[in-house]
């Protein structure tokens, strides 16, 4: 039976890219494709080839003349005996074609155990996906791989926009997930920065040699969980770039320009040092306590890190302006080098930042290691008195946005995070009838001086793991969509977006003129 993506099939006899995807899934696979189509993407797919000797005779010289092979993973593919797409990455993988993963469904341990004979397909697919990969980031993709000549503002115009009056730092990985900037809003804000931020009349050489924002577009979307951006009333209005490099390459940039190979491959663990390629205010932004807010967002970072096995020795900075170099001078930043083309290098143990009483005394930087963390019941008279001092001051804070007391008594399970017996912050968890093997967080909580340090994510980790023991298939959780920070945490802790029904939002406490303000989420446990 003929299939319609939206477009015709190219028509072209080569150079083209192959679609592959589940015939019942096209209504779901197109809008993606039509994306892609749509900025210049010369897309092939099957719209209508009877099965039998013709079909892998043709599909074969289609999938060999091609560029590449787009496979969209749905779980649909799974449930059929013999499925046409699991057919045609077999003969793409046989070619040895270069095949690009897009999971428009997310793989579930509970596959291997349903479709055991399809164990090494998923196998496949789970080693070779590109994780975490929106459409607009797979569209870049071809776009470095290929050099595409595609204007990539066009893929994807963001739906979702800025509503936050800060100051907050956000990664750029965070803002493109969510659709709320594109990688060349992005880039073309940094490029703008990098000039205001930069003395010309000392510097000329670095603004020859800085380029424009397509210099920088690749750089965006490869380390953008390393990029962080100041945002005040919804505009980046400063950022950092926070690349972790091997020690033998951080001592050549002393000497040498930087090169997009020296960026290390960090998230296998070992030692790295740092190099903060640029970092760059709008000059009526520059503040002491916006300086401290990027140097805090590092700390939390490296801390973080340091539970994943990634330990991170020296950071260096590359700065263009004498305002830039007393504030790192007051945080202990030592000068190392100065030229005309690479501005002022500015270095620091991360032991001595650690450790620096500014930092310290103004966000109660502690070492991660040493919270710990606890489960209790309504029991504990104690707990539960400083989990309401908490929710107090937040609930203040908020303007009794969010109802933190309620949340706290009315609980079932309750984790905290506590560091030398005191509470610094706590997460809530509740068995609802109208959720039916689900439990539902019903509140997380952090003191706002150890807000993000890693508390939060570390007390999901901590209700999972007790939701897995106690038989649940799910967690529930939902945040406002302004809150973009909670929303973060849960997206790194892996869980996933849904439309909740509204008596089920009435039924946890949810009142219906907030529920559009909402955000759901859930984890399915494995």
């Amino acid at each position: 039976m003929a299939r319609y993506l939206g477009f015709e099939a190219s028509k072209k006899e080569s150079d083209y890219y192959f679609i592959s995807y589940n015939s019942e899934d096209a209504d779901r696979v197109g809008a993606l494709a039509l994306q892609m189509h749509d900025v210049g993407i010369d897309l092939w797919y099957d719209d209508g080839i009877e099965y039998g000797s013709k079909w892998e005779e043709i599909i074969g010289e289609k999938i060999a003349n091609s560029r590449a092979v787009l496979f969209f993973f749905t779980k649909g593919m799974l449930a059929k005996d013999d499925s046409y797409a699991i057919k045609e990455y077999r003969i793409a993988s046989r070619q040895g074609k270069n095949i690009y993963i897009y999971l428009v469904d997310p793989l579930k341990n509970e596959y291997w155990k349903k479709y055991p004979r399809k164990s090494s397909f998923l196998d496949d697919i789970e080693q070779k996906h590109f994780p975490d990969e929106n459409i607009q980031a797979l569209i870049n993709r071809l776009k470095k791989d290929d050099d595409l000549d595609i204007e990539v503002s066009n893929v994807v115009e963001t739906t979702k926009k800025l509503n936050i009056e800060g100051p907050v730092i956000l990664d750029s990985e965070y803002l493109l997930n969510n659709g709320l900037m594109t990688a060349e809003e992005i880039s073309r804000r940094h490029v703008e920065l990098d000039f205001l931020a930069t003395d010309s009349e000392l510097y000329s050489g670095a603004l020859e040699v800085e380029g424009d924002a397509d210099t920088w577009l690749d750089m965006i979307t490869s380390t953008a969980d390393c990029s962080a951006n100041l945002i005040i009333n919804n505009q980046i209005v400063a950022y950092m770039d926070f690349l972790p490099v091997s020690p033998e390459n951080y001592d050549l940039l002393k000497t040498q320009s930087f090169d997009d190979s020296y960026v290390a491959f960090y998230s296998y663990g070992g030692r790295f040092d740092i190099f903060g390629s640029m970092f760059s205010f709008d000059p009526n932004y520059v503040t002491p306590n916006n300086y401290l807010l990027f140097m805090k967002w590092m700390v939390d970072r490296i801390i973080s890190w340091k539970e994943d096995g990634i330990i991170i020795g020296k950071i260096e900075f590359c700065i263009y302006n004498k305002y830039q170099a007393k504030a790192l001078e007051n945080l202990g930043f030592k000068m190392i080098l100065s030229n005309d083309l690479k501005g002022m290098l500015y270095e620091i143990r991360v032991i001595d930042l650690l450790n620096n009483k500014i930092l310290k005394n103004k966000f109660s930087i502690a070492n991660f290691s040493n919270y710990q963390y606890r489960q209790h019941t309504q029991d504990d008279k104690d707990i539960i008195k400083q989990c309401l001092e908490i929710a107090s001051s937040l609930h203040e804070r908020n303007g009794g946005m969010l109802q933190y007391e309620q949340a706290v008594s009315d609980s079932d399970i309750i984790f905290t995070s506590e560091l030398d017996e005191e509470v610094v912050g706590y997460l809530a968890l509740k068995k609802y009838d109208v959720l039916p093997n689900e439990i539902y967080i019903e509140q997380i909580a952090i003191k706002s001086d150890h807000q993000g340090l890693g508390i939060g994510k570390k007390l999901i980790q901590n209700a999972i793991s007790y939701a897995k023991e106690a038989g649940f298939k799910t967690i529930i959780a939902n945040c406002k969509k302004l809150n973009h920070l909670s929303h973060k945490v849960f997206l790194e802790s892996h869980f996933e977006e849904f439309e909740m029904k509204e008596d089920i939002y009435l039924a946890i406490g949810i009142e219906k003129s907030d529920i559009p303000k909402n955000i759901a989420l859930k984890y399915n446990l494995k």
